[in-house]
């Protein structure tokens, strides 16, 4: 990690609405910061396929549980997980692990992209 660097851990959830859809949203880095890691969907039903935006563009899927990554998102960039035809009222929860780093000092992440525990955030 590079000096100013810090733990990431972030948690987004949803629950599907009435028509089977779910949308889970991380809001991205703050001014000045970069989010480098991987998102896991840590609760939720098994084999179900969320489709990732990160700033608005499409960005690939993840296929549940995951993991998925690494990603690298920038301030003023969110992150969205869709899916579709999931069961009305099924809830999910998704973590990104990784780094925060400043934007003058981002360094290649070379870090797990798996996280296994929502509570304690473990690899």
């Amino acid at each position: 990690m590079s000096p100013g660097s810090l733990r990431l851990y972030q948690v987004a959830s949803g629950t599907a609405d009435a028509n089977g859809n779910v949308s889970l949203v991380f809001n991205g880095p703050g001014s000045g910061r970069v989010w480098q890691g991987g998102i896991s969907i840590v609760s939720g039903t098994v084999g179900t396929l969320f489709t990732l935006t990160i700033g608005g563009q499409p960005w690939g899927a993840i296929n549940s549980p995951g993991p998925g990554g690494p990603y690298q998102v920038w301030s003023g960039q969110d992150i969205e997980l869709s899916a579709t035809k999931v069961k009305p009222g099924q809830s999910f929860v998704a973590v990104m692990s990784g780094v925060d780093d400043p934007e003058n000092g981002v360094t290649p992440y070379t870090g797990p992209i798996a996280v296994s525990s929502v509570s304690t955030g473990s690899p």
